[in-house]
């Protein structure tokens, strides 16, 4: 199958476009280089922060705008500013906070203040939380803060609330959330996929959505989600796959994702996306 030039590709990062190591391959990146430059419309997805997300692919220069934090922002690629911010609503965040802490949780908190994110990190608590810390200190990141005065923090723009824990007490935790905070939230729990065996749950504000992020995509460059091809793995990847969009899958994607694929394709340590979206488009015959 070949597409117009017109189609536009979205691809999530981890599990999906980089490698199992959570890096670009030397391929991909020779690769969507050339695509981008054909000016096949090509954007990412992700979980990741803009910094984080910098930090697997680099400088690759993107011209449509960036989905970061599954949706929460929606980043210039020429400048790494955000066009837009979906914040959680200062009073629910602030409750939200003071419920996950008396739940005994200890979250990380990813908010902006003066237009800048900030990573807010309390007391660590168990090996995961040890782990990201040191991830983030080696990797030198510019948003790392050690919080002292968390009713300060949340006076800012909360994000995304993150615990890092288990599998079941997420579990139980996310449901009490949802409970709590009906149709005002939206959440995910998924595996590190770097430290397996502890689990993520992130929290953000219900308009932060992959799908909502692709749809600002789409507005600027006046498609309609017949012409749009979504790559993803996880659970975060849904909203994408039920939009009317074309959903391509690795074969490494959750359950969950490929039952909703129309297409599912190899996995992600081999190239799989930028061969399909090279093929597609008519620019090399590898498969």
């Amino acid at each position: 199958m070949t597409m117009n030039k017109s189609t536009l590709f979205v691809t999530d990062l981890d599990g999906t476009l980089l490698r199992s190591e959570g890096r670009l391959s030397a391929y991909s990146r020779e690769w969507l280089l050339k695509l981008l430059e054909a000016e096949v419309p090509i954007t990412v997805a992700t979980a990741r922060s803009i910094v984080s997300t910098r930090e697997a692919i680099g400088d690759i220069p993107f011209r449509l705008p960036l989905i970061c934090g599954n949706g929460a922002y929606i980043i210039d690629p020429g400048t790494d500013r955000h066009l837009q911010l979906h914040a959680i609503d200062k009073v629910l965040a602030s409750e939200l906070w003071h419920f996950v802490c008396q739940e005994g949780f200890y979250p990380i908190l990813n908010s902006t203040y003066r237009d800048e994110e900030r990573l807010y990190i309390g007391e660590i608590k168990n090996e995961a939380m040890k782990w990201y810390l040191s991830a983030r200190e080696v990797e030198g990141d510019p948003r790392l803060a050690y919080a002292q005065d968390w009713e300060g923090v949340m006076a800012g723009e909360l994000i995304c609330l993150n615990i890092m824990e288990r599998k079941q007490p997420l579990q139980a935790l996310e449901a009490a959330i949802q409970a709590r905070y009906p149709g005002q939230l939206v959440t995910y729990t998924y595996e590190n996929w770097f430290h397996p065996e502890w689990y993520w749950l992130s929290v953000y504000d219900r308009r932060a959505t992959k799908a909502g992020g692709v749809q600002v995509v789409m507005a600027d460059l006046g498609v309609g989600p017949e012409q749009v091809v979504v790559f993803g793995d996880g659970l975060n990847d849904l909203s994408m796959f039920a939009m009317g969009a074309r959903g391509v899958a690795p074969a490494n994607a959750a359950s969950e994702v490929l039952a909703l694929a129309q297409e599912v394709i190899g996995t992600n340590d081999t190239d799989s996306v930028i061969k399909y979206i090279a093929k597609t488009t008519g620019h090399t015959g590898d498969e």
